[in-house]
């Protein structure tokens, strides 16, 4: 069920469900994951319809997961081609990131990582809180290198793939292309003025934002709020997931950094350079740009200026008794949702 802002919702859930969606969307025989993820999934068998459609669907679905699913090696006859291996080098060295010490890491999330964490955990999360992908029309802002459109794909009738950065476009072009889901992903440019957002004219059941307010400017954010708004249909989810939360003791997204995120951003600014997760030429806007997190009033507020009548939806994660206690003490206290002392915003937004 909806609830409105300021109030705690139910217990979604169990967990159990979550663990065994993987499996219930699939079906048949069993393959193991790896990438740090000790997780099974059944996939259908092809020759189990005798649609053909269907069949080539379900047959790009189980090439799909697959390869996404598993940790990639030269020995792998699902792995990627050179041609987006190409696309992710290029990734990189447009952020000039290929002699960072963490590449190896990144390269392996890009690879896999990311899109087993967006199958495994986010499309769970999704339909637990009854955000129905089948069939749907989606917008998906921010989509990177295409991690989470994989996922979204193998289940939306048609993805609209947004990113200001090109490169990351292509990649994702071209994994989709390769995962089998090309005919159901358009892909579209936008610039930092959203410009090409807030002309979109098309309607959408659902519009994504994975990971992505948090390295936007202040009013790009309005904008970004106010063109999904706009494009959403009635009833229509808009989904805030992995956006850090500015009120947690610990930034775990960009610095490291006890108490960094609770700053004013100038301040943040200063702080950040002093401890050295900055460098000195680093100013506000590339601050912003690599990541700097939002706060429930700030959510609340960019709703508002849409002039929005809608339900928040959200899982709640039990923690630590003394981190349960201080958060219920502060809800108490300062009369504000649960939701607004979790570490990341992740949260389905209902339009009504």
């Amino acid at each position: 069920m909806g609830r409105s802002p300021g109030k705690d919702p139910d217990r979604s859930a169990s967990v159990s469900r979550s663990k065994s969606y993987a499996s219930s969307i699939l079906g048949g025989s069993q393959i193991t994951l790896r990438a740090q993820m000790a997780t099974e999934a059944r996939l259908l068998d092809p020759n189990e319809t005798s649609d053909k459609d269907d069949s080539l669907s379900i047959e790009a679905y189980r090439r799909g997961f697959s390869r996404c699913l598993v940790l990639r090696n030269t020995s792998h006859t699902s792995k990627y081609s050179e041609q987006f291996r190409d696309a992710l080098h290029a990734y990189f060295d447009s952020y000039g990131l290929l002699n960072h010490p963490k590449l190896p890491s990144w390269w392996t999330d890009h690879l896999g990582a990311r899109v087993a964490h967006a199958f495994n955990s986010f499309l769970p999360w999704c339909q637990e809180l009854s955000v129905n992908l089948e069939g749907a029309r989606v917008l998906e802002v921010g989509c990177g290198t295409g991690s989470s459109t994989v996922a979204l794909a193998a289940h939306a009738a048609y993805v609209l793939a947004c990113d200001i950065h090109l490169p990351s476009l292509e990649a994702a072009r071209i994994r989709l292309l390769e995962d089998g889901f090309a005919n159901k992903v358009k892909f579209l440019l936008i610039g930092t003025d959203l410009a090409e957002l807030l002309a979109l004219t098309e309607k959408f059941d659902v519009v994504v934002l994975y990971g992505v307010a948090e390295h936007m400017l202040p009013n790009e954010r309005e904008k970004l709020f106010s063109a999904a708004w706009a494009v959403l249909e009635q009833s229509g989810k808009l989904v805030l997931y992995e956006t850090p939360n500015r009120l947690w003791p610990k930034d775990r997204h960009t610095t490291g950094l006890i108490g960094w995120s609770l700053l004013p951003p100038n301040w943040a600014l200063r702080y950040g350079r002093w401890r050295g997760a900055f460098e000195e030429q680093t100013d506000l806007v590339r601050m912003y740009r690599l990541g700097y997190g939002m706060t429930y009033s700030e959510v609340l507020s960019l709703l508002q200026r849409c002039d929005a009548r809608y339900a928040i939806r959200y899982k709640y994660i039990r923690g630590p008794f003394y981190q349960r206690a201080l958060i219920k003490l502060l809800v108490e206290m300062l009369g504000v949702p649960r939701w607004g002392f979790s570490e990341n915003f992740n949260l389905i937004i209902e339009k009504i």
